[in-house]
């Protein structure tokens, strides 16, 4: 109110021109193709600030499929504030329900200096004008660039089905084309009327699919339900009817839109709630981690990007989900870089930091009016009341405690006893061929730009962590809750190709699709602290998830991979000498180096684990209990892919 005030950077706003602040998603409004790349209408983007040339008219904008360029305010629309998930309309709200873009009828005769334009005349809009102080739209016709109108001197003209320009819209058929494909579900935009067709077709613009004229049938305006469809909520209510059960903190998933209130609500699914509509301050978005928007969050790594940078261990604000990589990456703001996606395992939550839904251990004995809480008692955040300091909890015997965050400590998913990896036998590790090819596809769609396939460590970095992150469970469990029961243990190197590993496997197995496997790197949880994760795998071999799962599975499966001898690691030396004390045969699979050795006996001579202390256990074990393990290395490597190998009858 005119008064001067000093202010922290985090307490302001940039504001650019038309109103854009820096991190907002945003859509294209042109088509645009130059030697960078091309632009279309509809593709989804990021404000990154000011524009060099024009930093009074302009704002830089970056597209995944085109980099940085500077455009105008009218160029692009807000698609969601990154301010709160819970919103898909644009900021800028014009009079009478009017939006950028819109087609409209002009109802008047109207001439000034700029021009003139007739009654009937078709025109767009293409802001808000605030001429002699009044609310007006401004709209743009052919004979006239720029004219202030009131609403009710403009007639919208709305295309077939009632669809607007820029409306957001999700495909309800598939298409297949020569190389390209519309699968239901997708998510476009409108960017007019059908050129073959006006009267009755819509032009939408698909990112997969590009532009494509469909019916009003063929798909339906996106609404909250449907941009929530897929992505885990958790729930911020207790409820209780003839239906089932929600407490605060359970997960569910966003099924689509509420049939009884599709604009307002979102129906979800929960384990004991099959279906159920609730409000969008009903359940808060967890994101790829288990972070949730606006968690105060520490960079574990460096991160540059011109003038821009994040420094390790700094903090910052989580401000959703990346536009792109939406199941591994999220968007966060720090100090000295506005707007950044980082991969979610690279971050960490600021210790003081909890959130409702947050599983506690109380630190301390007290007794109140509402209840008994002794130390040690599980609890579950369902309130914060000052972040970082105070919170509200709810223990068995106490219904509702506020307490200092100092009081409780949070316990992580990989401690509970309620987790699935400690509930499961290690022999319900498994994963099905179908869901290692889903795995596939995931990965081809991510590495495209890359001229080779990801090896198993680049995948378990890149994408198994981010996605088990939150709920510090192994893929195999992440994709199966309840567990399945393995019938193929399968022994490979983790230097190899992910999607040659899989295509290796499908060509062994004639039921690969369907069969039941156990690997390694989706059956250990790869989150865990490496500390936790070896105290939980076990100090002696014999009772490790592996020598277990070795030992329930029908089959032994190896496959091999042209880049290196999976024998020059010790624990597949070991795998096989597990398989030999169970009289399994081996079932072989993949393609050798094009020069090794044969010799069983240099293999494992030469062979080591990454883990010195595993390197030690094992080497002992082999010494006491597997003296013709040589042997047994010797001839599954001399063996051809497809063959099988009988260990019994090795000698």
């Amino acid at each position: 109110k005119g008064a001067w005030v000093t202010c922290q950077p985090d307490q302001v706003e940039l504001e650019l021109p038309g109103g854009h602040c820096t991190g907002d998603v945003i859509v294209s409004a042109v088509n645009i193709a130059d030697a960078d790349g091309t632009l279309s209408m509809g593709d989804r983007g990021t404000v990154f600030g000011p524009s060099e040339i024009a930093p009074e008219t302009e704002i830089v904008c970056q597209f995944e499929n085109f980099g940085l360029v500077s455009l105008g305010p009218d160029q692009v629309e807000v698609e969601v504030s990154h301010h709160t998930w819970a919103t898909s309309l644009p900021l800028l709200q014009l009079p009478h329900g009017f939006r950028k873009g819109d087609m409209v009828k002009i109802r008047i005769n109207f001439s000034d200096n700029n021009g003139s334009v007739a009654m009937g005349d078709t025109g767009k809009v293409i802001g808000l004008s605030t001429a002699n102080g009044e609310n007006k739209i401004l709209c743009e016709f052919g004979n006239c660039a720029s004219v202030s109108l009131a609403p009710e001197e403009v007639e919208l003209e709305v295309l077939p089905g009632g669809f607007r320009v820029r409306d957001i819209v999700i495909s309800t058929i598939e298409l297949n084309d020569v190389d390209r494909t519309l699968s239901v579900g997708d998510r476009g935009t409108v960017i007019g009327s059908s050129k073959t067709a006006p009267d009755t077709q819509i032009l939408c613009q698909f990112e997969n699919f590009g532009s494509v004229s469909l019916g009003p049938d063929q798909v339906e305006v996106e609404t909250l339900g449907h941009s929530l469809r897929g992505l885990v909520l958790i729930c911020k209510i207790d409820r209780t009817d003839s239906n089932g059960t929600l407490a605060v903190g359970d997960r569910g998933i966003g099924i689509g839109p509420s049939t009884v209130d599709p604009d307002k609500e979102i129906l979800c699914r929960f384990e004991k709630y099959t279906s159920v509509s609730l409000l969008p301050d009903q359940v808060e978005l967890e994101l790829p981690g288990g972070y949730r928007i606006g968690d105060i969050v520490v960079s574990k790594t460096r991160r540059s990007d011109g003038p821009e940078s994040v420094k390790k261990g700094e903090q910052g604000i989580v401000l959703g989900l990346s536009p792109t990589h939406r199941d591994t990456h999220i968007q966060c703001t720090f100090p000295n870089f506005a707007n950044v996606c980082l991969i979610a395992s690279d971050l960490s939550l600021e210790p003081s930091q909890f959130r409702i839904g947050d599983v506690v251990i109380s630190k301390k004995h007290w007794k109140g009016a509402a209840g008994t809480v002794h130390c040690g008692d599980p609890g579950i955040v369902i309130g914060v009341q000052q972040p970082g300091k105070r919170i509200s909890c709810k223990f068995e015997k106490c219904r509702c405690a506020d307490v200092s965050v100092a009081e409780v400590k949070r316990e992580e998913a990989f401690e509970s006893r309620s987790n699935p990896m400690r509930t499961l036998s290690s022999e319900d590790w498994g994963i099905t061929g179908d869901q290692l090819v889903a795995l596939s596809r995931q990965v081809a769609s991510r590495y495209t730009d890359k001229d080779e396939n990801p090896n198993v460590y680049e995948l378990v970095d890149g994408l198994i962590k981010p996605l088990c992150m939150a709920q510090h469970v192994s893929y195999s469990i992440l994709q199966n809750p309840g567990g399945l029961r393995c019938e193929t243990f399968v022994s490979h190197a983790w230097c190899e190709s992910y999607l040659q590993f899989v295509a290796d496997m499908q060509d062994r197995c004639s039921d690969f699709r369907t069969r039941v496997f156990w690997v390694c790197f989706v059956a250990n949880p790869q989150t865990w602290p490496k500390g936790n994760l070896k105290r939980f795998l076990g100090v002696n071999p014999h009772h490790s998830p592996f020598a277990i799962a070795i030992c329930k599975c029908d089959d032994f499966l190896v496959v091999r991979n042209n880049g290196k001898n999976i024998y020059w690691r010790l624990w597949c030396c070991v795998e096989l000498a597990f398989a030999s004390s169970e009289k399994k045969a081996v079932q072989i699979a993949g393609t050798l180096p094009p020069s090794t050795t044969t010799s069983g006996a240099a293999l494992l001579k030469g062979a080591k684990c990454t883990d010195k202390d595993d390197n030690c256990t094992l080497r002992q074990i082999v010494k006491e209990r597997f003296e013709n393990l040589a042997v047994l290395i010797s001839n599954v490597v001399a063996a051809q892919a497809g063959e099988v190998v009988d260990l019994g009858a090795c000698s």
